[in-house]
């Protein structure tokens, strides 16, 4: 009876620790940004892949970006890329120019940039197809929140 009462409890203290220990890393899961105020229309959602993903601190990361929105992608629209805190401070900025894309033409953009050594354990990555105009017109956005106790990003602010 000792034994068959030691013997489960080791078994369950080894299969605790195996769950506690991460097998994989989580990837970062870039989704539909929340609405944004006093946009007329609301950004369509884009897709957004990074290597390594997830981003190290002070390396290189590749983030591909590609989608087909309903709108015309002219001149005078840029890729952009935003590293920030959860509360709105923005560590990294990164502009892009687009290649002009017919409307429901798909299309790809790959961008390499240096990531901060500050880069706090949680933070937002929010990409956007927009103009640089007052006020922008963003027609395709993208935002992952990395770290964050809950993974719900219609939560983050959007100033």
């Amino acid at each position: 009876m000792n034994r068959n009462f030691i013997f489960v409890f080791i078994l369950l203290a080894t299969l605790s620790i195996v769950n506690a220990i991460p097998l994989q890393k989580r990837a970062t899961v870039f989704g539909k940004c929340p609405p944004i105020p006093d946009l007329p229309t609301q950004p369509e959602e884009i897709s957004v892949s990074i290597s390594p993903d997830p981003v190290v601190p002070g390396q290189t990361d590749t983030f591909t970006v590609s989608g087909t929105l309903s709108k015309e992608i002219t001149n005078e629209y840029k890729l952009v890329i935003a590293l920030a805190n959860l509360s709105g401070k923005v560590y990294a900025a990164y502009v892009e120019d687009m290649p002009p894309t017919k409307p429901n033409t798909p299309f790809n953009v790959v961008k390499t940039e240096s990531i901060p050594e500050d880069l706090p354990q949680s933070y937002a990555i929010g990409v956007g197809v927009t103009t640089l105009t007052n006020p922008p017109d963003v027609i395709g956005c993208a935002l992952a929140v990395v770290g964050a106790s809950s993974s719900n990003i219609a939560s983050y602010p959007i100033p």
